[in-house]
């Protein structure tokens, strides 16, 4: 029997959830799909790939009637919210219309399936600073097409859970960084930028970014694991928890970090098309729900994070 159906396995969240498995001597079988195989998988896992376009229904369908999956997890996602700006179409189509063809194909062929929806901060309406944090009690009103397909996506799942009794648990998850993350991702970008100054001997980083001002509330990757895990097998059918780190961080200040961590000064150069059309401020979440329903806490800090996120930069560059 498959225990886990994880779509999306070959980025980087998956990542981290394989190697939590296989850290956990979980000994069931997980299969993985999406169009993009994992780089690598931990050698006592029992894991198989199967390449499968999710937005088609029927193929998708198939799978799901073959193996008829005691956990889903959902990780495919289109997740740059400035992608989605550029491409908004393939964005909100893809995000939305993949979990439609995955829910509907579980209720249809696997209706005993746990599904773990993730979604985002990105769905929550725009509070001043001295309002925050952000509960699961706050208004959603987003202001992205990836925030309005992330919406869609849960609202779609509320409607499944009220209307077919599929048993689905949700997220909404806040920023998170660590090792092989995209360097598309500001901190991650930014982190790679320190390495490669580093291994080429420079004493100052050269940045082109965004708004330095917004406050984001970042999470390790390794943190984000240990959430879903604890929601997809303690959460009650139809709970929407917040992943987060409950603190803010400015970015610039991310950047202080780096800094420090390196050893290296940094100069920054505005580039506008980083801006976007619309901009949260500050959004930082409150884990309060999850902590007294599951007894889930962060682990690591944000400088740890960081230095993690560096590290692996350090490596991966150095090859």
């Amino acid at each position: 029997m498959t225990e886990y159906l994880l779509t999306g396995c070959g980025g980087f969240v998956a990542a981290h959830y394989l190697e939590y498995l296989a850290q956990a001597d979980f000994d069931g079988q997980v299969l993985g799909v999406g169009t993009t195989a994992p780089a690598q998988v931990p050698t006592k896992l029992r894991f198989r790939f199967e390449k499968i376009n999710l937005l088609d229904f029927e193929e998708l369908s198939l799978l799901v009637r073959a193996v008829q999956p005691k956990f889903c997890v959902h990780l495919a996602s289109m997740s740059s919210v400035a992608d989605s700006w550029t491409h908004p179409k393939t964005s909100f189509v893809n995000n939305t219309n993949i979990f439609l063809n995955l829910i509907e194909a579980i209720r249809t062929y696997s209706s005993e399936t746990r599904i773990l929806s993730i979604g985002s901060s990105e769905q929550y309406r725009t509070k001043d600073v001295s309002t925050q944090p952000l509960t699961e009690m706050d208004l959603m009103a987003p202001n992205s097409p990836y925030a309005v397909a992330r919406c869609a996506q849960e609202w779609l799942g509320k409607a499944y859970v009220a209307g077919y009794g599929l048993d689905i648990v949700m997220t909404r998850s806040f920023n998170h960084i660590g090792p092989y993350q995209d360097s598309r991702f500001v901190l991650s970008g930014f982190s790679r930028s320190f390495a490669q100054a580093l291994i080429n001997g420079e004493k100052t980083v050269n940045l082109t970014v965004g708004d330095l001002d917004v406050v984001r509330d970042f999470l390790h990757v390794r943190d984000v694991v240990r959430a879903y895990e604890a929601i997809l097998h303690g959460a009650s059918k139809g709970d929407v928890f917040n992943v987060c780190s409950g603190r803010g961080v400015r970015l610039f200040k991310a950047l202080d970090v780096l800094s420090r961590l390196s050893g290296l000064n940094y100069d920054t150069e505005i580039d506008k098309s980083l801006l976007r059309p619309m901009e949260n401020r500050s959004v930082i979440g409150s884990h309060d729900a999850i902590t007294v329903a599951l007894g889930w806490t962060p682990s690591l800090n944000f400088e740890e994070s960081m230095s993690d996120l560096l590290t692996y930069w350090i490596e991966s560059l150095a090859v």
